[in-house]
């Protein structure tokens, strides 16, 4: 048996507004590793419009990242 795995959005929101960079350090390198926002999403734990949502409000979490599923 194993148990339920905790929610990581808000756990992923809540280092957003505590520790910025380190915020986008960690959804950075997942996003490097993973090369897709939608497995980036899955990678990090949170909804893909979630994940969206951060990218479109702040242009430094994907700048230079060559991702198959985002502009």
């Amino acid at each position: 048996m194993t148990l339920p795995a905790e929610p990581r959005e808000p756990l992923l929101l809540a280092l957003r507004r505590a520790d910025p960079l380190a915020f986008r350090r960690e959804v950075r390198a997942v996003l490097a590793a993973q090369c897709s926002v939608s497995a980036g999403a899955r990678a990090l734990g949170v909804r893909e419009a979630t994940l969206r949502d951060l990218l479109a409000g702040d242009a430094e979490l994907a700048r230079g990242l060559d991702l198959d599923d985002w502009p």
